[in-house]
C-alpha cells in the first residue's frame, strides 16, 4: 500500500513546483507526531519505573498481527494526510484540489480496508467538499450568460484583475479570491472567500486589507543559556508596513533541563496606549470560512 500511494504521488505531483507554504495537514501530521512521541515517552516512562514490562509477557503470538495491523494502519494514514498536503502545496486553485482529491479517493477507496482511520478524513474532505457547491456555482454576467471561472494554477498572481493588496492577501492566507470572466472579457466580478487564516488577520487602518497582524512578537535579540533575550510586540500590516510598536519583551534565558522555561516572558515597558483598539475588522467576503 505505501508503495501504491509512493508510486502515484511521484507521478501524479511536481514536486519542483510544491508551494512551500505549510497548510492544515501539514499541521495536522505535526501534531499526530507529536502525540504519537508524547504516548512512547510516557508508555517507556510507566514501563521502566512501574516495572510493567510483565504485560509484555501476556501478549501471545497470535496476538502480534493485530498489533502489526493498528501500527501500520496508523502510519498509512498519515502517509495519505502527507499526499493531500502535497495535492494542496500543487494546487493553488481550490476548485482543482478538490477535484483532484476526489480523483484520488475514487481510485484509491479501497484504502480503508488499510486504514480505517482514512474513512474519517475521507468523509471531513466531502462535508468540506459540500460547502463549496454554492461557491462554485457559475455565476452570471449582465446578459444572464455564465461566466467562466479563471483557474488560478494558471493565472497565479489573479492579473490584471487583482489588486497588489489582494493578492497580498492571498498569500498570508486570509482570504481566497474568485475571479468569473465573461465569454466576451468585456466583464468580471470577484468574489471573496475566507481562508485557512481569516482570523488571524484583521484590517489595516492605514490600507483597508485584511492583512494587518495583532500582538506580533519580533525577536530582535535571542535568549541563551547565558543572558535574556528581547522581543517586541507590535501590530504590523504585511503589505503596506504599517507598524504600530506595543511593549518590549523580556525573553527568559534557557535553562539546561528536560522541562526548558525557555518559553516564558515577560513585558518590560509600554510605547502604545491605542494599540489594543484596532479589534476584528469587518469583511465583506461570504462563504463557508473555509480552512482548505
Amino acid at each position: 500500500m505505501f508503495k501504491i500511494v509512493n508510486r502515484q504521488a511521484k507521478n501524479g505531483l511536481n514536486l519542483k513546483g510544491f508551494d512551500k507554504n505549510k497548510n492544515s495537514y501539514d499541521a495536522t501530521i505535526a501534531k499526530g507526531c507529536g502525540v504519537a512521541f508524547f504516548i512512547v515517552f510516557v508508555s517507556i516512562f510507566i514501563f521502566i519505573f512501574t516495572g510493567a514490562f510483565e504485560l509484555f509477557e501476556k501478549i501471545k503470538l497470535a496476538h502480534i498481527p493485530y498489533i502489526l495491523f493498528t501500527i501500520l494502519a496508523i502510519l498509512l494514514f498519515f502517509r495519505y494526510l502527507f499526499y493531500l498536503s502535497a495535492l494542496r502545496k500543487a494546487h493553488q486553485d481550490d476548485k482543482n484540489f478538490f477535484d483532484a482529491v476526489v480523483a484520488f479517493h475514487k481510485k484509491n477507496w479501497w484504502l480503508v480496508l488499510f486504514s480505517p482511520i482514512i474513512l474519517i478524513a475521507i468523509i471531513l474532505h466531502l462535508i468540506k467538499r459540500v460547502k463549496t457547491i454554492d461557491r462554485f456555482k457559475p455565476v452570471l454576467d449582465s446578459k444572464n450568460n455564465p461566466m467562466i471561472r479563471v483557474d488560478r494554477d494558471i493565472n497565479i498572481e489573479g492579473k490584471p484583475f487583482l489588486t497588489a493588496g489582494q493578492r497580498k492577501e492571498e498569500v498570508v492566507l486570509a482570504y481566497d479570491y474568485d475571479i468569473w470572466e465573461s465569454t466576451d472579457h468585456k466583464e468580471h466580478i470577484i468574489k471573496a472567500w475566507p481562508a485557512e487564516k481569516y482570523n488571524s488577520y484583521t484590517e489595516c487602518p492605514e490600507c483597508a486589507f485584511r492583512t494587518y497582524e495583532l500582538n506580533k512578537s519580533v525577536t530582535v535579540k535571542q535568549a541563551t543559556y547565558s543572558h535574556e533575550g528581547q522581543a517586541k510586540l507590535v501590530n504590523e500590516c504585511s503589505f503596506c508596513k504599517k507598524t504600530e510598536f506595543i511593549k518590549w519583551i523580556t525573553l527568559a534565558m534557557l535553562v539546561e533541563s528536560s522541562s526548558s522555561s525557555s518559553s516564558s516572558s515577560s513585558g518590560s515597558s509600554s510605547s502604545s496606549s491605542s494599540s489594543s483598539s484596532w479589534g476584528g475588522g469587518s469583511s465583506s467576503g461570504g462563504g463557508t470560512g473555509g480552512s482548505w
